[in-house]
């Protein structure tokens, strides 16, 4: 098996290269018998997946490039055109798959997680309306699976946000929002959620923002945003079309709030002793 892996590497076509590499596979009718024998299934799923990576990447280039010279083409319509086709009849989330499956290293498997993810995430946004159901549940699951070990990969954890559809801001997990803002202070979406959750980090002995050196920064603690800090914040940042959504929803749950809080404000007046202290701080 190792001779006909290197002649057709050595002498053959990528995908008679291929084609040995798959006789290695598990799927292999005669894997049961090679298993031991030859190099570890993860290395194959990997050359596999790095072979099928090029090979598509040229096959994609080659046809955007003869198609775009056609009357009335448009290259964005037939950019995507071309990838939902060459994703329909590819098997790279197999091979990604099989990484994942058969690898012993975390490191690799965390690569391929972002790989499979990304890819399934790129096929549905050139899918047709009408077929994104089951290619978005995958998405979904995947990014919801990558939140819940933790995982700082930027796609996931927006997907994750951005994508919840939730009646109600008290249904969202603080902990998730927390852990978000941890992984990436710098990002829009991370300070649209400061704002939300009403603090920001300060230095010790630094209440007026100077900068600190780097051997300070784990002093770093947090005070409370003023009402109109956070709305300044949230409105300023809302400017941002990608996170409108997230928001949008952020802001009328704040002001739901906000209402609540005033209109309860003349019972508690009435009905908690002292009470005539209390006034609206917001």
């Amino acid at each position: 098996m190792d001779k006909l892996v290197a002649h057709a590497r050595a002498t053959g076509s990528r995908d008679d290269y291929s084609r040995a590499l798959e006789t290695l596979l598990p799927t292999s009718p005669i894997y049961d018998f090679l298993e031991g024998r030859i190099q570890r299934a993860a290395l194959t799923y990997t050359r596999l997946a790095e072979l099928a990576e090029a090979d598509e990447r040229e096959r994609i280039n080659r046809e955007v490039g003869e198609r775009r010279t056609r009357l009335g083409a448009k290259i964005g319509q037939v950019t995507a055109d071309v990838a939902r086709e060459a994703y329909a009849r590819s098997g790279i989330e197999a091979l990604y798959r099989g990484v994942i499956d058969w690898t012993g290293d975390d490191e690799l498997r965390r690569e391929y997680e972002e790989k499979l993810l990304r890819r399934a995430y790129d096929h549905l946004v050139v899918l047709p309306s009408g077929e994104k159901a089951e290619k978005r549940s995958q998405v979904v699951r995947l990014a919801h699976d990558m939140v819940i070990i933790k995982h700082p990969f930027p796609l996931a954890w927006r997907l994750e946000l951005e994508w919840t559809d939730l009646e109600e801001l008290s249904y969202w997990d603080v902990g998730v929002l927390r852990e978000y803002v941890e992984f990436f202070p710098d990002r829009g979406l991370a300070k649209v959620i400061k704002a939300f959750l009403g603090v920001e980090a300060v230095q010790d002995g630094d209440q007026d923002g100077d900068d600190v050196d780097e051997g300070a920064r784990g002093s770093a603690k947090t005070r409370p945003l003023t009402a109109e800090e956070r709305l300044l914040l949230m409105t300023v940042i809302g400017s941002y079309p990608a996170w409108r959504y997230m928001l949008t929803k952020m802001l009328t749950g704040w002001y739901r709030g906000l209402q609540r809080f005033r209109s309860g404000t003349p019972h508690a007046r009435r009905l908690l002793p002292g009470s005539g202290r209390i006034r609206v701080l917001c």
